[in-house]
């Protein structure tokens, strides 16, 4: 086994569940990124399973090759080049400390797609001390309230009913499938892991954040120690590659991560993932 699960070698194909999209006129987390519509006009089949990924350190360019699978095929290395968002998710999520400035991906035809990325990575967000309930703002950071919507826990509920409910929505979603940049309040099928996050609290708690999992760990939430975590906060690892929300007895409920699907996976200090968290952010 190596480092990572699902790892070919020494390229990382679909082993991160990550899930970065692009941020469009947005700064703060360090990156802005798009894809180059005019390589994608004339696709029939959207969906390309990626086989190998390569950082090439002068060019700062990602290189992939990959081919075209049937439409209906999801999974931890299949992009619908359609969807912009899924392009940048993958290269984020593979290389989340990296600068890249555009990603190729070849296809057995020999057709070329090159996509604009644009990523410059920022410094990480440093835990702090716990704050009270009092003390810790509501919304918190990177975050905004939904006035559309009926949460299942309104802004005012007791913090054991937000916990509740984040849990009851990610736990409704077991087993749906993961699709790089999709995201079910789009009107699409599935999610991607960070896109996953974004979904429960919108609708747990009304919140409105990102679906990128580089502003999750950049800009979203209140930085805490990682022994202080309690259920319903959000666990970024690696670096922003990957996230996933705690649902307490050292078990996470994320997209991915391996599974392909929304499940529970071990965050326990001697498990996979539990090793390779890097901040938990503190959501209410």
């Amino acid at each position: 086994m190596s480092k990572y699960p699902l790892v070919l070698s020494i390229l990382f194909v679909g082993a991160l569940s990550g899930c970065s999209q692009p941020i469009q006129n947005q700064t703060s987390a360090g990156f802005v990124g798009n894809a180059n519509s005019n390589t994608i006009n004339h696709v029939t089949d959207p969906n390309v399973a990626i086989r190998t990924v390569v950082y090439q350190q002068k060019t700062h360019a990602v290189a992939m090759t990959g081919q075209y699978v049937s439409a209906s095929q999801t999974g931890e290395n299949v992009i619908d080049i359609t969807n912009t968002r899924g392009i940048s998710n993958y290269v984020y999520a593979h290389f989340p400390a990296r600068r890249v400035g555009n990603a190729m991906i070849t296809l057995p035809n020999g057709r070329r797609l090159t996509f604009w990325i644009g990523q410059v990575p920022s410094p990480a967000p440093q835990p702090t001390n716990v704050p009270s309930q009092a003390a810790l703002s509501i919304p918190p950071n990177g975050v905004s309230m939904d006035p559309k919507i009926t949460p299942i826990a309104s802004v005012t509920a007791p913090v054991s009913a937000k916990r509740i409910a984040v849990i009851r929505e990610a736990a409704s979603k077991l087993g749906t499938p993961y699709i790089w940049g999709h995201n079910e309040d789009r009107g699409q099928y599935g999610f991607d892991c960070s896109n996953f996050t974004a979904y429960v609290y919108h609708h747990a708690l009304g919140y409105i954040l990102s679906g990128a999992s580089q502003v999750q760990y950049h800009d979203v939430g209140t930085p805490i120690p990682v022994k202080d975590m309690k259920v319903g906060d959000l666990i970024i690892f690696d670096k922003g590659a990957h996230v996933g929300i705690y649902a307490g007895h050292h078990r996470m409920i994320e997209e991915g991560g391996g599974l392909g699907k929304v499940g529970y996976l071990s965050v326990a200090p001697s498990s996979f993932w539990g090793s390779h968290i890097t901040v938990v952010k503190r959501m209410f």
